[in-house]
């Protein structure tokens, strides 16, 4: 006996509450409810591809305010704000086929509208305290760091150890927030990216007839960026304070943009080379874990300019 399948009125209540159950499994689930909160944008985008921009902009509202409620019951209605976030990024990724957008200038256009989302969030929380963006973050910061002083002190931490780490937690705290524009763009970004190769590895295996578009494997970031790169090397080179970390800061979001291409090129050998399903994902999973591996992967799609790994044709120089 088949199960019966969802009919298309109910798909944005179904696709709204996961999207919902996702964005909340950190509040639930330690550690690994944050890898789950991830995909929180993903079943609307897939309710965008597949029933039409009308449906999906009904599930991402109906998601909306699911995500307050949830915030609301759990005694925290800010945190129903984040969703917002997931919200942007959904809709962009989503919209991206009815508006003929190919991948790159869908994960641009949505890493600028969840950028633009933070930060509107972010002005809104200043106007609303009236206090300095700096004194806001090292607020939150402060008391973020004495939540962690005292899970560890719970542990047994000895006092002298203690005072050390909350000595490293200062400077974390200043270097996330020198590093803050970066941060948000480059993990944006990072974010939208990935919530797009998701929906294409589910559109593909459940729409094979209909699973098309750009081969990712043979993208590129544009040539022009290696200039950006080289600015960024001489600013936190010859640079101090501000030059330093505008610097750094740009070096941040080219170096995901070339572990796009490192990990465009790694693809495509597998492919090449029709690797086994498993030595895929075991390669997929270091990649994800070790950060000395990711960026072997950003340096190989930043040198790729050069030679070219993937042996593609080059364009003719003007």
């Amino acid at each position: 006996m088949s199960q019966p399948k969802v009919g298309p009125r109910l798909q944005p209540v179904l696709a709204a509450g996961v999207a919902v159950m996702l964005f909340s499994a950190p509040w639930f689930i330690p550690v690994l409810g944050v890898v789950f909160s991830l995909a929180a944008p993903l079943p609307l985008v897939l309710l965008f591809w597949s029933q039409g921009p009308q449906a999906g902009r009904l599930g991402l509202v109906l998601a909306l305010l699911g995500a307050m409620a949830a915030a609301l019951g759990v005694g925290h209605w800010a945190l129903g704000l984040c969703f917002f976030f997931h919200a942007g990024v959904a809709l962009v990724l989503g919209e991206a086929p009815w508006r003929r957008l190919n991948a790159p200038w869908a994960v641009a256009l949505a890493t600028l509208a969840g950028g633009g989302v933070v930060l509107a969030l972010v002005l809104a929380a200043w106007q609303i305290s009236g206090q300095p963006l700096g004194q806001m973050w090292q607020e939150y910061w402060s008391q973020e760091a004495q939540t962690v002083l005292a899970m560890y002190r719970q542990s047994g931490l000895e006092p002298e150890e203690a005072q050390a780490l909350n000595r490293g937690l200062e400077r974390i705290a200043h270097i996330a927030l020198a590093m803050s524009p970066g941060i948000l763009l480059g993990g944006t970004l990072l974010f939208s990216w990935v919530n797009l190769l998701w929906a294409r590895m589910w559109w593909k295996r459940r729409r094979p007839e209909s699973a098309g578009g750009q081969d990712l494997t043979l993208w590129k970031a544009p040539e022009p960026l290696v200039w950006g790169v080289i600015l960024a090397g001489g600013l936190m080179w010859a640079g101090e304070g501000v030059w330093f970390w505008a610097g750094a800061n740009i070096l941040a979001v080219a170096g995901v943009i070339y572990f796009f291409q490192g990990v465009a090129i790694l693809a495509y050998w597998l492919a090449r080379k029709k690797a086994p399903g498993w030595l895929r994902a075991g390669v997929w999973v270091m990649v994800a874990l070790e950060v000395f591996l990711a960026l072997l992967v950003a340096l190989a799609g930043l040198f790729d300019l050069w030679f070219n790994f993937r042996r593609l044709e080059r364009k003719p120089s003007a």
